[in-house]
């Protein structure tokens, strides 16, 4: 891909963080998130959600009201509502 390994490793882990919420969403589970990881995600974002968001991978941003370094607030930069329910 000739991108970064750190780059590489934060777009597997943003991608298992993300949709292991959309998992545990749609099954009704409750998924708990190292604020690490939470943190790594919003570098993430911080560095590639433009062009990830160009790029299909991720939906229009999602506005909340959110902590702006928490989950919820992540899953939103992500395209994701944290309110959704199945």
């Amino acid at each position: 891909m000739g991108l970064p390994q750190e780059t590489v490793g934060l777009m597997a882990l943003i991608d298992l963080t993300i949709h292991g919420w959309d998992l545990a969403r749609a099954t009704g589970q409750e998924l708990s998130v190292d604020p690490a990881v939470v943190a790594a995600g919003h570098e993430f974002m911080d560095r590639m959600g433009d062009m990830g968001q160009k790029m299909g991978a991720f939906g229009p941003p999602v506005p909340t009201d959110a902590a702006p370094d928490g989950m919820d607030a992540l899953l939103g930069r992500a395209g994701r509502d944290p309110a959704w329910t199945r």
